[in-house]
Protein backbone atom coordinates (compact mmCIF):
# COMPACT_ATOMS: atom_id res chain seq x y z
CA UNK A 1 0.00 0.00 0.00
CA UNK A 2 3.04 2.46 0.98
CA UNK A 3 3.74 1.55 -2.73
CA UNK A 4 0.29 2.49 -3.92
CA UNK A 5 0.76 5.97 -1.99
CA UNK A 6 3.95 7.23 -3.51
CA UNK A 7 3.05 6.56 -6.54
CA UNK A 8 -0.32 8.59 -5.73
CA UNK A 9 1.76 11.51 -4.32
CA UNK A 10 4.26 11.86 -6.81
CA UNK A 11 1.59 11.84 -9.80
CA UNK A 12 -0.44 14.66 -7.80
CA UNK A 13 2.80 16.66 -7.32
CA UNK A 14 3.72 16.21 -10.79
CA UNK A 15 -0.11 17.72 -11.50
CA UNK A 16 -1.72 14.22 -12.84
CA UNK A 17 -4.83 15.17 -10.76
CA UNK A 18 -7.17 12.80 -12.58
CA UNK A 19 -4.83 9.45 -11.98
CA UNK A 20 -3.60 10.73 -8.45
CA UNK A 21 -7.24 11.15 -7.43
CA UNK A 22 -7.66 7.74 -8.53
CA UNK A 23 -5.41 5.98 -6.97
CA UNK A 24 -6.10 7.93 -3.43
CA UNK A 25 -9.75 6.64 -4.05
CA UNK A 26 -8.16 2.97 -4.20
CA UNK A 27 -6.12 3.69 -1.06
CA UNK A 28 -9.66 4.53 1.18
CA UNK A 29 -11.52 1.78 -0.68
CA UNK A 30 -9.08 -0.58 1.35
CA UNK A 31 -8.06 1.86 4.68
CA UNK A 32 -10.78 4.27 5.11
CA UNK A 33 -9.62 5.85 8.36
CA UNK A 34 -6.69 6.73 6.58
CA UNK A 35 -6.38 10.63 7.07
CA UNK A 36 -3.46 11.39 5.35
CA UNK A 37 -5.25 10.17 1.95
CA UNK A 38 -8.70 12.21 2.65
CA UNK A 39 -6.56 15.42 3.17
CA UNK A 40 -4.38 14.62 0.09
CA UNK A 41 -7.54 13.95 -2.07
CA UNK A 42 -9.07 17.13 -0.50
CA UNK A 43 -6.49 19.20 -1.30
CA UNK A 44 -6.68 17.34 -4.91
CA UNK A 45 -9.96 18.57 -5.35
CA UNK A 46 -9.51 22.22 -4.22
CA UNK A 47 -6.58 22.56 -6.38
CA UNK A 48 -9.41 21.58 -9.25
CA UNK A 49 -11.97 23.68 -7.59
CA UNK A 50 -14.06 20.92 -7.02
CA UNK A 51 -14.76 22.85 -3.28
CA UNK A 52 -17.60 20.03 -2.29
CA UNK A 53 -15.95 17.59 -2.66
CA UNK A 54 -12.43 19.32 -1.06
CA UNK A 55 -14.68 19.85 2.01
CA UNK A 56 -15.93 16.75 2.36
CA UNK A 57 -12.50 15.08 2.29
CA UNK A 58 -10.75 17.66 4.15
CA UNK A 59 -13.18 18.08 6.98
CA UNK A 60 -13.37 13.60 7.45
CA UNK A 61 -9.59 14.15 7.28
CA UNK A 62 -10.20 16.15 10.52
CA UNK A 63 -13.08 13.63 12.13
CA UNK A 64 -10.38 11.29 12.20
CA UNK A 65 -7.70 13.14 13.28
CA UNK A 66 -7.59 16.87 14.29
CA UNK A 67 -4.57 17.89 12.96
CA UNK A 68 -3.40 21.76 12.70
CA UNK A 69 -2.27 20.78 9.06
CA UNK A 70 -5.72 19.18 7.85
CA UNK A 71 -6.92 22.90 9.49
CA UNK A 72 -4.98 24.81 7.52
CA UNK A 73 -5.65 23.33 4.25
CA UNK A 74 -9.78 23.72 5.03
CA UNK A 75 -9.09 27.58 5.48
CA UNK A 76 -7.30 27.24 2.36
CA UNK A 77 -10.21 26.02 0.56
CA UNK A 78 -13.05 28.71 2.26
CA UNK A 79 -10.15 31.56 1.32
CA UNK A 80 -10.01 29.76 -2.49
CA UNK A 81 -14.09 28.71 -2.42
CA UNK A 82 -14.29 33.12 -1.37
CA UNK A 83 -16.26 31.60 1.44
CA UNK A 84 -14.86 34.51 3.83
CA UNK A 85 -16.79 34.20 6.80
CA UNK A 86 -15.48 30.30 7.39
CA UNK A 87 -12.03 31.45 6.13
CA UNK A 88 -11.81 33.84 8.75
CA UNK A 89 -13.82 31.65 11.46
CA UNK A 90 -10.67 29.41 10.67
CA UNK A 91 -7.95 31.38 10.87
CA UNK A 92 -8.98 32.95 14.15
CA UNK A 93 -8.57 29.92 15.64
CA UNK A 94 -5.10 28.85 13.93
CA UNK A 95 -3.59 32.23 15.26
CA UNK A 96 -4.52 31.20 18.31
CA UNK A 97 -2.15 27.95 18.56
CA UNK A 98 0.54 29.68 16.42
CA UNK A 99 2.16 33.63 15.38
CA UNK A 100 2.36 32.73 11.89
CA UNK A 101 2.68 35.47 9.03
CA UNK A 102 0.51 33.33 6.85
CA UNK A 103 -2.31 33.35 9.32
CA UNK A 104 -2.12 36.55 9.50
CA UNK A 105 -2.02 37.69 6.21
CA UNK A 106 -5.01 35.36 5.04
CA UNK A 107 -6.97 36.52 7.92
CA UNK A 108 -6.64 40.53 6.37
CA UNK A 109 -7.71 38.82 3.34
CA UNK A 110 -10.78 37.56 4.50
CA UNK A 111 -11.65 39.84 6.52
CA UNK A 112 -10.78 42.84 3.66
CA UNK A 113 -13.33 40.69 1.55
CA UNK A 114 -16.17 40.89 4.20
CA UNK A 115 -15.63 44.84 4.12
CA UNK A 116 -14.04 44.23 8.18
CA UNK A 117 -11.37 47.08 6.94
CA UNK A 118 -10.61 48.13 10.72
CA UNK A 119 -9.83 44.05 11.48
CA UNK A 120 -8.04 43.33 8.09
CA UNK A 121 -5.63 46.66 8.41
CA UNK A 122 -4.91 45.14 12.23
CA UNK A 123 -3.72 41.43 10.49
CA UNK A 124 -1.56 43.17 8.26
CA UNK A 125 -0.02 45.26 10.63
CA UNK A 126 0.25 41.77 12.58
CA UNK A 127 1.55 40.15 9.45
CA UNK A 128 4.03 42.78 9.22
CA UNK A 129 5.36 42.18 12.74
CA UNK A 130 5.98 38.98 12.06
CA UNK A 131 7.39 39.38 8.50
CA UNK A 132 9.38 42.90 8.33
CA UNK A 133 9.76 42.54 4.52
CA UNK A 134 6.14 41.41 2.73
CA UNK A 135 5.26 43.33 -0.18
CA UNK A 136 2.33 42.08 -0.37
CA UNK A 137 1.57 43.35 3.41
CA UNK A 138 2.64 46.33 2.43
CA UNK A 139 0.55 46.95 -0.65
CA UNK A 140 -2.52 45.63 0.82
CA UNK A 141 -2.52 48.13 3.45
CA UNK A 142 -1.53 50.91 1.75
CA UNK A 143 -4.92 50.29 -0.52
CA UNK A 144 -6.91 50.17 2.86
CA UNK A 145 -5.58 53.47 4.00
CA UNK A 146 -6.00 54.99 0.20
CA UNK A 147 -9.59 53.59 -0.06
CA UNK A 148 -10.27 55.19 2.98
CA UNK A 149 -8.75 58.60 2.13
CA UNK A 150 -5.87 58.16 4.34
CA UNK A 151 -3.24 59.20 1.79
CA UNK A 152 -0.68 60.18 4.14
CA UNK A 153 -0.47 56.81 5.60
CA UNK A 154 -1.09 54.97 2.46
CA UNK A 155 2.39 56.79 0.76
CA UNK A 156 4.10 55.29 4.05
CA UNK A 157 3.33 52.01 2.80
CA UNK A 158 3.28 52.03 -1.13
CA UNK A 159 7.01 53.43 -0.35
CA UNK A 160 7.77 50.65 1.94
CA UNK A 161 6.07 48.02 -0.73
CA UNK A 162 8.38 49.61 -3.52
CA UNK A 163 11.58 49.82 -0.91
CA UNK A 164 11.18 45.88 -0.95
CA UNK A 165 10.12 45.35 -4.67
CA UNK A 166 11.26 48.67 -6.22
CA UNK A 167 10.05 47.14 -9.48
CA UNK A 168 6.37 47.00 -9.25
CA UNK A 169 4.77 49.41 -11.32
CA UNK A 170 1.29 48.89 -9.79
CA UNK A 171 2.58 50.11 -6.63
CA UNK A 172 4.52 53.12 -8.32
CA UNK A 173 1.36 54.11 -10.07
CA UNK A 174 -0.67 53.76 -6.70
CA UNK A 175 1.99 55.70 -5.11
CA UNK A 176 1.73 58.63 -7.40
CA UNK A 177 -2.07 58.77 -6.75
CA UNK A 178 -1.34 59.02 -2.87
CA UNK A 179 1.13 61.60 -3.54
CA UNK A 180 -1.48 63.39 -5.51
CA UNK A 181 -3.97 63.57 -2.62
CA UNK A 182 -1.63 64.53 -0.28
CA UNK A 183 -1.06 68.02 -2.98
CA UNK A 184 2.69 66.59 -3.23
CA UNK A 185 2.81 66.76 -6.72
CA UNK A 186 6.20 66.89 -7.83
CA UNK A 187 6.53 63.34 -6.16
CA UNK A 188 3.60 62.19 -7.67
CA UNK A 189 4.16 63.77 -11.78
CA UNK A 190 7.62 62.19 -10.57
CA UNK A 191 6.38 58.21 -10.15
CA UNK A 192 4.08 58.44 -13.00
CA UNK A 193 6.98 59.85 -15.01
CA UNK A 194 9.26 56.76 -13.71
CA UNK A 195 6.50 54.40 -14.61
CA UNK A 196 5.61 55.70 -18.10
CA UNK A 197 9.58 55.52 -18.71
CA UNK A 198 9.35 51.63 -17.30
Amino acid sequence: MTEKFDKAFKLHKSGKLTQARDLYKEILLSQPQNHEVWDLLGVLYTQAEKFDEAQTCIVRALEIKPEIYYLENLANLYLKSENYEKAAEIYEILIKNRNNFEYWFNLAMAYKNLKKYDDSKNAYLKSIEINPQSHDSYFNLAYLYFNENNPQKAVKCYEKALEINPDDWECAYFLALAYMQCKNYKDGLRCFEQRLCK
